[in-house]
C-alpha cells in the first residue's frame, strides 16, 4: 500500500523546519520543499497524504500550486496557509479542493488538526483504491498482445471477435487467454470480469 505521508512547501526555510519539527509527532514521513517547483520535481502524482503549503511564494504561488496538482491528477489533500487572507482568495482556495485554510499565526493544534484530517482521509481514499492498485500492477506485468486480449474479454467480445480484431489465429488468442488467467490468478472469464469491475478497472476501449 503506499505510505502516506506529509508534504510541506514554503519558500522560508524557518516555517519549514517548525512545521516539521510540529507535525513529527503525528507519525507519518515529512517531506519539505522551498518552492512549488521543486515539490513537483521531486513528488509523483501518485503520492498520497496531506500537502501544507504557503500561500505567498516566488515563482508559483500556493494557489498556482492548488491548480497544477488538481490539473495534474495528484490526491493529496491540501491545507493552505497565508499571513494575508482575504474573502476572495479563501473562496479560490477551497474551490480548488483544499480542506482547510489556516491565517497566521495559527495555532500549533490547528495545524496538527488539519494535517491529521489530511492524512486521515489519504489512508481512507488509499484503502478503498487498493484493488484497483493490485488489479493494475498484475495487468501492468502482462505482455501487450495478452492486454490487448484481456480488454477484448472485459468488453464482452468472444474469443473469435478478439481474434479477427487482433488479426491473430483463434489458437493464438486462446492461448493468451490461458496466460492471462494465470496470471491475475482467476480460473475463468466470469471471476476476470468480476474481478476488474469490483476493482473499478476499465479498458482504454470502454
Amino acid at each position: 500500500m503506499t505510505e502516506t505521508r506529509v508534504f510541506i512547501v514554503d519558500d522560508d526555510e524557518a516555517v519549514v523546519d517548525s512545521l516539521s519539527l510540529l507535525l513529527r509527532a503525528l507519525g507519518s514521513p515529512i517531506e519539505s520543499f522551498t518552492s512549488g517547483e521543486l515539490f513537483l520535481q521531486k513528488v509523483p502524482v501518485s503520492a498520497r497524504g496531506c500537502l501544507i503549503v504557503d500561500l505567498r511564494m516566488p515563482g508559483l504561488s500556493g494557489i498556482d500550486l492548488l491548480q497544477r496538482i488538481r490539473d495534474l491528477g495528484y490526491k493529496l489533500h491540501v491545507v493552505m496557509i497565508t499571513g494575508h487572507a482575504d474573502i476572495a482568495t479563501v473562496t479560490r482556495v477551497m474551490k480548488l479542493g483544499a480542506i482547510d485554510f489556516l491565517e497566521k499565526p495559527c495555532p500549533p493544534a490547528l495545524i496538527v488538526d488539519a494535517v491529521r484530517l489530511g492524512l486521515e482521509r489519504a489512508a481512507e481514499g488509499t484503502a478503498r483504491a487498493q484493488p484497483l492498485i493490485e488489479f493494475q500492477q498484475q495487468v501492468d506485468q502482462l505482455a501487450p498482445d495478452e492486454r490487448a486480449v484481456l480488454e477484448g474479454l472485459i468488453l464482452g467480445r468472444t474469443n473469435p471477435e478478439i481474434a479477427e480484431a487482433l488479426d491473430v489465429s483463434l489458437r493464438t488468442v486462446q492461448a493468451r487467454r490461458s496466460s492471462i488467467f494465470e496470471k491475475l490468478h482467476v480460473t475463468n472469464r466470469a471471476e476476470l470480469v468480476e474481478r476488474a469491475l469490483s476493482a473499478g478497472w476499465n479498458p482504454r476501449g470502454a
